[in-house]
């Protein structure tokens, strides 16, 4: 018999077989997700053919450019943790803001990049 993170493995595994891009949002700033949305839904996308869903346990709308599932907040969690025990293709992204995840908020948070550049480098 599988265990539930078995079958959580699968249906993403199914997930990335679908679409190009899969973005895992557990709780970020609303600041990050408004503009994540944004970008999603602006015309700098607008040649962008990819099929990206976004994971979030927070209620987010359909974007032109993306689609949404919203997830159990113990689900998300456990794809967290999915997500630092295997390793994945960039097409799984998680956007984090924890000091001990080296993402690319990091960079937004010393100044390298500004919140519009990471959010533009995710999508690309």
């Amino acid at each position: 018999m599988a265990g539930y993170h078995d079958v959580l493995l699968e249906e993403l595994e199914k997930d990335l077989e679908y679409y190009d891009r899969i973005f895992l949002i557990p709780a970020v700033s609303q600041e990050y997700l408004d503009l994540f949305i944004q970008f999603g839904d602006s015309d700098k996308l607008e040649n962008c053919r990819k099929k990206i869903l976004v994971l979030s346990d927070e209620n987010l709308a359909e974007g032109k450019r993306f689609s949404c599932r919203k997830l159990p907040h113990q689900t998300v969690r456990q794809l967290r943790e999915l997500y630092f025990m295997y390793e994945f293709s960039d097409r799984f992204q998680l956007l984090s803001q924890e000091e001990s995840f080296g993402g690319i908020l990091n960079f937004v948070d010393a100044g390298i990049l500004t919140k519009e550049e990471a959010i533009c480098a995710l999508f690309h």
